[in-house]
C-alpha cells in the first residue's frame, strides 16, 4: 500500500467518492428534465462544489504546514537528496489555480442557469478550461515522478535513521506533552 495512503488523516479515496457522488447525482437527477429536478440537481451539485472547496482548502492547510514543519526540522534525505522544494512551490501554484477553478465553478453555478458566467463563454475558456490546461503544463514540466526516480533505488540502510536525534527535535504526542 502506498505510505501516503497509510499516513492520511483521513481516507482519501472517499474524497472523491463524495464529490462524484454529489456533483455527478445532482447532474444525473437534472437529467429527468422537470423543472423542480433542475434546481433541485443544481442545489446538490453546489453543496458537492462547497464540499470540494472545504476539503481541497483542508488539504492546502496541511501541505503549509507540512512544508513549514519540514522546513523547521528537516531529514537528511530531504536537504542532500530531494528537490521537494521545487515541487512544494508546483504544489502550491497547482493548488491555487485549482482553487480559483472550483471558486469559479461555485459562482458560475449560484448564479444558476441565466447567470452572467453561463451566457459569456470566455470566462469558462479562462476559468475552466485555461486554468486546469496551466495545472497539466505545470505538473507535466515539474512532474512528481521525478521524487519517485530519485527514491527507486536506495537500499534498506538508506532508510535507517539515527534514533537519539529524532527523539531530540521531536516530540511525542500523547499525556507527557505540555
Amino acid at each position: 500500500m502506498d505510505m501516503g495512503l497509510r499516513i492520511a488523516c483521513h481516507p482519501i479515496q472517499l474524497d472523491s467518492q463524495i464529490f462524484t457522488v454529489l456533483q455527478g447525482g445532482g447532474g444525473g437527477y437534472q437529467a429527468s428534465g422537470t423543472a423542480s429536478a433542475l434546481e433541485t440537481g443544481s442545489h446538490i451539485i453546489i453543496a458537492g462544489l462547497f464540499v470540494q472547496l472545504v476539503f481541497f482548502g483542508f488539504f492546502m492547510v496541511i501541505a503549509v504546514k507540512f512544508h513549514i514543519s519540514i522546513r523547521r526540522v528537516p531529514t537528511i534525505r530531504l536537504s542532500n537528496e530531494l528537490p521537494w522544494q521545487k515541487h512544494m512551490s508546483t504544489l502550491y501554484i497547482a493548488s491555487i489555480l485549482i482553487m480559483v477553478r472550483s471558486i469559479f465553478r461555485v459562482v458560475e453555478y449560484l448564479q444558476g442557469f441565466n447567470g452572467y458566467l453561463l451566457h459569456h463563454e470566455a470566462y469558462l475558456y479562462i476559468f475552466d478550461g485555461l486554468l486546469m490546461f496551466l495545472v497539466m503544463v505545470l505538473l507535466n514540466v515539474v512532474h512528481p515522478s521525478e521524487l519517485a526516480a530519485s527514491m527507486k533505488h536506495k537500499t534498506a540502510t538508506d532508510y535507517e535513521v539515527n534514533l537519539r536525534a529524532f527523539a531530540e527535535r521531536h516530540q511525542r504526542l500523547g499525556s507527557e506533552m505540555t
